[in-house]
């Protein structure tokens, strides 16, 4: 080969392990510490189009997202008919990252589907492949609404990891006609529909500072555009993206606010077998009124604020609350709120084993307690808001199908069980087959019965100690405390149409119908009182 022929290779050699390396023609590629990658705004919307190329896909969602809260909303009608629900009509999924549950609600049809979000669990112990992962088909290969919704995480589509490798290109791209700038991020753990967690390269694009400014004003963070990811394992980086996300809309609200993360479709009205209460509405009132305010930022400050004092005061989980309506007179503002009962205790577990041997492995356990074979629910209740903590239950059957009881064993195999507290070993479950359930997150449950926290709430009331803080249009704090709160309001909804929830855990599914009725609150400023016991 002539010289000039080698050099040509080494050349294209060369432009090959540059391009590998992050940099291109003109291009030059600089690391940089996620400190300093673009900040995630606490809140923010975006309407989000996923397009996966290999099946044809293209999907949009709107996506909601508030840090604080832990809680992630999805609004979407699917082109494509997916498992689980089977429906093109539109969709609101609402995932409680700090309990680790999914909410389904139909848009057109009063239908529920509560489940765990087990992912949480398992995936610290899912390691992406070294190679490139191969394609698995679940349901028969249909891709399911629940893989579009785990790669839309948040936290995973917004969020750096300490251990990703970030670089950014110091020239520019336009993209959708955005002068955009460019961050090239190694990921080792990033979901993708299809073929679970990956070793990919994102390429993420910015609208341009410079842009960004002329647009909207100064912004203390940056606008997303476009995600496009590709494998990337020892073989090197394919030049086709996997999965493309195409950001729209992205809207971060210029005062704390209160996004709609209402469940109240989900739980009955009614006392029912599961829940065992009934929702009540509160409406508190402080002394004041908008003045010193603007009225666009006030509202979603205040129902922001008594939410959050609400919250803390109930011992509630953030989406057991809802409604959060303000009104006014010429004295007083007011919230009106409903706190909602306890959804299934089972939804903070998730099975990780099945059919285990009650004796094997000696497991230790420190209660066992006879429950009907219907009640699995009962047993998950047990082994939440309990000290010292449970974190896993065994749900055992007799080997010889004898007797209608099931053995409902706490802390089932934990590590360590808690100093002092008796332990039984499996000698009692010697005949016994076990299904074992783990809690997704530790330490957090839906305790708290709803007369229990008003009470609470209304002691912090009487006792002068219900305040908020909220700052008004001229920079200043101000303190507004509640004077007095009253549980004679209605704020809900009901219709003549029999709403349909359904709890889905791996294996025992149930439903169970409840009527509800659409209310309008009317409600006298003139003759309110103090409630007192």
């Amino acid at each position: 080969m002539s010289l000039k022929g080698k050099a040509v290779r080494l050349g294209a050699r060369l432009q090959l392990l540059l391009l590998l390396s992050g940099w291109s023609a003109g291009q030059v590629s600089m690391p940089v510490r996620p400190d300093d990658f673009p900040p995630v705004p606490k809140q923010f919307s975006v309407k989000v189009e996923m397009v996966i190329p290999d099946e044809k896909l293209v999907e949009e969602f709107m996506m909601y997202w508030d840090e604080e809260l832990n809680l992630t909303r999805f609004d979407y009608a699917l082109g494509k008919i997916m498992a689980p629900y089977n429906t093109s009509r539109p969709m609101k999924t609402i995932h409680d990252f700090g309990n680790g549950v999914s909410f389904n609600m139909d848009g057109t049809l009063p239908n529920c589907s509560m489940s765990p979000l087990g992912y949480l669990l398992t995936d610290a112990t899912v390691t992406a492949p070294i190679f490139r992962p191969r394609k698995f088909l679940l349901n028969g290969g249909n891709m399911t609404i629940n893989q579009l919704l785990r790669a839309l995480d948040p936290r995973q589509l917004f969020y750096l990891n300490p251990q990703d490798r970030v670089h950014n290109t110091t020239n520019k791209e336009i993209h959708r006609g955005i002068p955009c700038e460019i961050f090239s991020v190694l990921d080792n753990d990033f979901y993708i529909p299809g073929y679970g967690k990956s070793r990919v390269r994102h390429k993420l694009y910015f609208m341009s500072k410079e842009f960004a400014r002329s647009l909207v004003g100064e912004t203390p963070y940056m606008i997303p555009v476009q995600r496009t990811t590709s494998f990337n394992n020892l073989i090197g980086t394919t030049s086709t993206p996997k999965i493309i996300f195409n950001f729209f809309d992205f809207t971060v609200p210029p005062v704390p606010t209160l996004y709609d993360f209402s469940i109240s479709q989900c739980i009955p009205k009614t006392k029912t077998e599961m829940t065992r209460e009934t929702r009540e509405s509160i409406q508190i009132r402080f002394p004041g009124n908008f003045s010193g305010f603007r009225i666009d930022q006030f509202i979603p400050q205040f129902r922001r604020a008594v939410l959050k004092r609400i919250l803390a005061v109930g011992d509630l989980s953030p989406l057991r609350v809802v409604g959060m309506f303000p009104s006014q007179d010429a004295q007083n503002v007011y919230i009106t709120a409903t706190v909602l009962p306890r959804p299934p205790a089972q939804l903070l577990f998730v099975q990780m084993l099945q059919g285990v041997r009650g004796g094997a492995g000696g497991r230790a356990y420190t209660t066992a307690v006879d429950l009907p074979a219907e009640q699995l629910n009962t047993c998950a209740k047990l082994c939440t808001g309990v000290e010292p903590v449970c974190q896993k239950f065994a749900w055992c059957k007799r080997d010889d199908g004898t007797g209608t009881s099931r053995k409902c064993a706490l802390r089932y195999g934990q590590e360590s069980p808690a100093r002092g507290e008796q332990v039984a070993r499996m000698g009692e479950l010697e005949n016994y087959t076990c299904d074992v359930y783990q809690k997704i997150v530790n330490n957090s449950d839906y305790e708290g019965a709803v007369i229990d926290s008003l009470f609470k709430i209304l002691l912090e009331v009487q006792d002068g100690n219900f305040t908020v803080a909220l700052t008004s249009k001229t920079g200043n704090t101000v303190t507004l405390k509640a004077e007095d709160m009253r549980t004679d309001v209605s704020l809900g909804y009901e219709d003549t149409a029999t709403r349909t929830s359904s709890c889905q855990t791996s294996f025992l599914p149930f439903t169970y119908h409840t009527r509800l009725r659409c209310q309008v609150i009317n409600c006298s400023f003139d003759d309110r009182f103090k409630v007192g016991f």
